[in-house]
């Protein structure tokens, strides 16, 4: 082999070692970012409050509220429902049904109160007995209120003031927004609805039926939704360990 060849060869070997090394520093300093973000990782998670939040349904109400009125019997509705208002004592509707003596009976449905009516049936259609036919609405509304049932799991972490933001059903949050709430009571006894146990809370609209895009929604008795309750802040770190056994409190 000549000596250039031999000298060429050489200097290719030498080179090949040093390319296919990573320099130390190159190492230290990888090493260092990826210390740094994992320590930053793990304080965020330790610092970084993340909100715990539970979804229930709810249904909102005028105050005073709407009144149902039931059907005393089954039979067949007649009403006038383009009438939309009533008096104290009025009468608003009737069933027609069969009596003992197989001949048709009129049973009248005598207004409670004065207010705004809403039919849930017109004129003659087939009800049953103990359904609600109708709503009415006092002339009078001071505000409005939502009431929702809290699983007594959760009782320990509710208080009075909580934030709750209100999603109605049939008005998209993408294009209505949300009403916001606060707690305004808890009902002291729980109740049992299905073999669980829930408190009964209510949830008070200081901004009424404005939503949070500035939209004022023309409620109907017992318009329904979902409750976003904040029942508490907590580390990321709480939220993985402390509630990793609990289901999904928040949503």
């Amino acid at each position: 082999m000549e000596p250039e060849e031999a000298d060429i060869e050489l200097r290719s070997e030498k080179a090949r070692s040093i390319i296919g090394q990573i320099p130390n520093r190159i190492i230290r300093f990888g090493t260092f970012i990826v210390s740094v973000i994992i320590i930053g990782i793990l304080l965020a998670c330790y610092y970084v409050k993340y909100p715990l939040i539970i979804k229930v349904a709810t249904a909102i109400n005028s105050k005073p509220p709407s009144i149902p009125v039931y059907a005393p019997e089954s039979g067949i509705f007649i009403v006038d429902t383009q009438r939309n208002s009533t008096g104290k004592l009025d009468l608003i509707a009737a069933i027609e049904t069969i009596g003992v003596d197989s001949k048709p009976k009129l049973i009248k449905i005598i207004s409670p109160i004065k207010g705004m009516l809403s039919f849930n049936y017109q004129l003659n259609d087939m009800v049953r007995k103990g359904e609600t036919i109708l709503f009415i609405r006092p002339d009078t509304i001071t505000g409005y209120t939502c009431q929702s049932f809290l699983p007594s799991r959760y009782i320990s972490k509710l208080k009075i003031g909580q934030q709750a933001n209100i999603e109605l059903n049939n008005f998209p949050i993408n294009e209505f927004g949300f009403i916001a709430g606060k707690i305004g009571k808890i009902y002291p006894m729980p109740i049992v609805i299905e073999n669980q146990s829930f408190f009964k809370i209510e949830i008070d609209l200081p901004h009424n039926l404005k939503t949070s895009t500035g939209e004022k929604i023309t409620v109907y008795p017992n318009i329904e939704g979902y409750a976003n309750i904040l029942l508490n802040e907590v580390t990321i770190f709480k939220a993985l360990f402390k509630y990793k056994n609990q289901g999904q409190p928040y949503k």
